[in-house]
């Protein structure tokens, strides 16, 4: 649910757009009945940006993101997926 693999639209981690999800993998899982989401995280993409250096959040606030999208979409359980700081929000997920 977070940035990103290594396809061609650029590598993963901070700074990575929801658009890094391969396409094609995106495409797998839904056929396989997975409901996929993909976002943008806080300063990145088509997300709210702050003035370089003056971020308006702190870590803890990512892992507070994905759970209100899933709340927002009333989604209970889900799994989870990501790479470099998605792969750090999906593990505070888990406690």
């Amino acid at each position: 649910m977070s940035s990103s693999s290594g396809s061609s639209r650029g590598g993963g981690g901070l700074g990575a757009q929801l658009v890094a999800w391969d396409d094609d993998l995106v495409e797998v899982l839904a056929g396989r009945g997975f409901h996929v989401i993909r976002y943008d995280n806080r300063d990145t993409g088509r997300s709210t940006s702050y003035p370089p250096g003056q971020p308006g959040y702190r870590y803890s606030d990512f892992a507070a993101d994905a759970v209100g999208i899933l709340d927002a979409l009333n989604i209970e359980r889900a799994h989870v997926v990501g790479l470099s700081l998605g792969g750090m929000t999906a593990q505070a997920l888990a406690d």
